[in-house]
Formats: C-alpha cells, structure tokens, sequence
C-alpha cells in the first residue's frame, strides 16, 4: 500500500497530475489553455484500472482466492464509503476512511449487534453533511482558512509606508 500511496503522488505531483486536477476542478479552462481533456482522461482511467487490477490481484493472492463474490456490490460501495468518509481528492484520506471503517465496524458490532450497520449509517450521513469534503478534505480546507485569516491579521500589525 505504501509502495502505491508513493506511485500515486509521484503521478499526481507531475505535469501530468496537475493537468488531471486542472480537468476535476474546471474542464473549459483546461481546453482553453490548449489540453485535451479527452486524452487526459483516457490516461487516468488506464492508470486507475492498471492500480485497481494491481490492488484485486493482491486481494486475491492475499485471500488465496478469487470469486464472483469478490465483485460484489457490496464490497464496491464500502470501497466509495471508505474514500467519502477520508476525503475524495486525497490521498491519504480513502485509506483514513478504511482504517476508520474497519474500527468503527468493529467498535459498532460489539456495542450494537446485527444493528450495527444501522448505526453507521447515520453515522455516515450526519458526517457528510456536517463535513462534505470528508474528514482529510475539510482538514486541509480550515488549515487553509486559518492560515489565510492569520495572514490576514498580521497584514493588519503591520504599519503602512507613508
């Protein structure tokens, strides 16, 4: 995983990466600047499913099996729960949004029983509206608030030039 989470900056810290970025945030922008968005996004669906057949091929050797079961769409919609609940756009926070799944799940079953789901549903839901961009998401977002509002105060101690 570590190996991946490196491979996966590496991409989107490239030219490449921020051309992706670019095309998330604002298309027509990135078509009036002259790029393609078209191949742009051919290349990140390759290199999305040369990392998601990486990813099941070592949840298969890992498992020591590989099933119809494995493509269920239960298994698909906890992997979009896990990247919401950290933070889509980041890196970091789909595998936050794992680690804090598995405990939850565990944490939930002990107190809750068969209902556990239950209760991490509403879970999910109170957390997406009161953080939209996922916990990594809104992190970065009121760091970012914050350095600004700094910044803003120490423009204000500064005395001006005559």
């Amino acid at each position: 995983m570590l190996i991946m989470y490196l491979v996966t900056r590496r991409i989107v810290n490239s030219p490449t990466g921020r051309i992706f970025v670019a095309i998330r945030e604002n298309e027509s922008r990135v078509r009036m600047i002259g790029y393609n968005p078209a191949v742009y996004r051919s290349i990140a669906f390759v290199t999305a499913a040369v990392i998601a057949g990486l990813a099941g091929g070592l949840y298969a050797l890992w498992t020591m099996s590989a099933t119809p079961s494995m493509t269920s769409s239960a298994l698909t919609i906890n992997a979009l729960i896990m990247g919401i609940l950290g933070g889509i756009g980041t890196l970091i926070g789909p595998m936050l949004g794992a680690v804090l799944m598995e405990f939850l799940g565990h944490f939930f079953y002990q107190w809750f029983g068969a209902r556990w789901p239950l209760v991490f549903g509403v879970l999910f839901v109170l957390l997406v509206l009161f953080l939209p961009y996922g916990i990594v998401g809104t992190w970065r977002l009121r760091r970012l608030e914050l350095r600004q509002g700094w910044q803003r105060f120490l423009r204000l101690l500064k005395p001006e030039k005559e």
